[in-house]
C-alpha cells in the first residue's frame, strides 16, 4: 500500500488540491445547489471531473503517440519508394550496359564499354548490399538473382573478349574453348533477358502499392 501511495503521490496530491479548489468554488458560486447535493454529491461531482481530466489527457497522449508512429511509418515508406525507384533505374541502366557488350565485334569503343559496364556492376552490387534492408524477402532474392546473372554475364563477356587465356587458368581441370565460353555467355544473356523484366515488374507493382495506387 505504501509503495502504491508513493508511486501515485503526484496524482493523489493533484486530486486533493482539485477537490479542495472545486469545493470552495462550488460552495461560493452555487450555495443552493451545494446545500441540495451535500458533501457526498460534491465528492462524486469532483471525481467525475477528475476522471474526465485524466481521460482527456491520456487520449491526447495516445493521439500524439499514434501521430509519431504514423510519421515514422510514412518516412519509412517514402524511403522504400525512393530505393525502389533507384533500383528500377539501376537495373535498366545495368542491363543496357551489358546488352551493349553482347555483339561488339570490332567496335572501337569496346574497351570503353567494358570499363563502363564494370563500374556500373560494381556500383550496383555495392548499392544493393547497402539498400537491401528496404526490400522484402521476395524482392531481395529477385534482385540478388539479377545481380548474380549480371556478374556472370560480365565475367564471361569480358574474359571472352579480352583475356581468354586468363579464363582458362581459372578452370584447373580443363580449358574452355571459344564455343563453350560463347555458350556460357549466351545462356546468361538469355537468363538476363527473361529475369530482368519480371523483377522490374515486381518492383513496379510494389512501388505503386507504396503510393497507394
Amino acid at each position: 500500500m505504501k509503495n502504491l501511495i508513493e508511486k501515485n503521490k503526484k496524482t493523489i496530491i493533484f486530486l486533493l488540491l482539485y477537490f479542495g479548489i472545486t469545493t470552495v468554488v462550488f460552495f461560493t458560486v452555487d450555495k443552493d445547489l451545494a446545500k441540495t447535493i451535500g458533501i457526498f454529491g460534491l465528492l462524486i461531482f469532483s471525481l467525475q471531473e477528475s476522471f474526465k481530466y485524466f481521460l482527456d489527457r491520456d487520449l491526447e497522449l495516445f493521439k500524439l503517440t499514434l501521430d509519431k508512429e504514423r510519421i515514422k511509418y510514412e518516412k519509412l515508406q517514402t524511403r522504400r519508394a525512393e530505393v525502389s525507384e533507384e533500383f528500377y533505374n539501376l537495373i535498366i541502366e545495368m542491363k543496357f550496359s551489358l546488352d551493349r557488350l553482347f555483339n561488339l565485334g570490332s567496335d572501337e569503343n569496346k574497351k570503353k564499354y567494358f570499363d563502363e559496364a564494370g563500374k556500373s556492376l560494381y556500383k550496383f552490387r555495392i548499392k544493393f548490399e547497402k539498400r537491401k534492408l528496404y526490400f522484402n524477402e521476395e524482392l531481395e532474392k529477385d534482385i540478388e538473382s539479377i545481380a548474380n546473372i549480371f556478374t556472370q554475364f560480365y565475367f564471361y563477356a569480358a574474359y571472352y573478349e579480352h583475356e581468354p587465356a586468363i579464363m582458362n587458368e581459372k578452370f584447373e581441370t580443363r580449358k574452355l574453348g571459344e564455343t563453350e565460353i560463347q555458350e556460357h555467355r549466351d545462356r546468361n544473356k538469355k537468363l538476363m533477358d527473361e529475369k530482368v523484366p519480371i523483377v522490374l515488374e515486381n518492383i513496379n507493382k510494389k512501388f505503386k502499392k507504396m503510393l497507394g495506387e
